[in-house]
């Protein structure tokens, strides 16, 4: 099995079951990550919450790699002042090859590699994380095969040219036929990531699809 470390980033940042204080919130990331890990038959093999401290961010990074093939540092992968992901790379001799990918939601991402092993900067908003993860870490390294279906789209929706976009959708079955449904979120958001069926993909040279139109729904299953 691929094995997986996963370090979640931020000062706002707790774990499941503590009380929230007024700024802080759940460490849901590391949950969806490992769920879809171990979806894909991978393992993880250690879980860490770092606050925004470049140093400690750092020998975490080193810790975590003793372990793990991969390493997912959830947040911290923008360019903000307290955003430590690519410095702390850096510190430990990785080499950075991507900073940034056409993927709406989920821009600021971090690929980089040591020695034989891989990291990957995840964007800190779940619904981004998500996106990346199945673009990029799950067909790559995991073994998950997501089925996929055909419906007609019920709403226009708009992409960003240049981008390629992941919109969630809800499927319904009308007159026997599939019907697809778009879920409009933000990439901080939660709920849309539970309540969607699966997601359809808009490719970066069109505009977005038309209502009517016979699209492709890749199902979360």
């Amino acid at each position: 099995k691929i094995k997986f470390a996963i370090i979640s980033t931020g000062d706002e940042i707790v774990e499941l079951g503590k009380e929230l204080k007024i700024g802080e919130v759940y460490d849901i990331n590391t949950n969806i990550f490992r769920a879809l890990i171990e979806e894909g038959l991978g393992e993880v093999t250690n879980t860490f919450l770092v606050k925004d401290n470049l140093s400690i961010l750092s020998s975490t990074l080193k810790e975590a790699l003793e372990t793990a093939h991969v390493v997912l540092i959830s947040g911290g992968s923008s360019v903000g002042v307290r955003d430590f992901t690519e410095k702390a790379i850096e510190d430990i001799g990785g080499n950075i090859f991507v900073h940034g990918i056409s993927l709406k939601p989920g821009k600021p991402t971090i690929i980089a590699k040591y020695k034989n092993k891989f990291i990957f900067g995840m964007p800190g908003h779940p619904q981004s994380g998500v996106n990346v993860f199945k673009a990029l870490v799950e067909p790559i390294f995991l073994n998950k095969k997501r089925v996929k279906i055909y419906g007609e789209l019920k709403e226009n929706i708009y992409g960003d040219p240049g981008k390629t976009c992941f919109i969630n959708v809800k499927l319904k079955t009308e007159d026997q036929k599939v019907q697809v449904y778009p879920i409009v979120s933000k990439s901080s958001m939660i709920r849309p990531i539970l309540d969607g069926d699966g997601y359809i993909v808009i490719p970066e040279h069109k505009e977005g699809l038309y209502k009517g139109e016979l699209v492709e729904v890749v199902l979360n299953v």
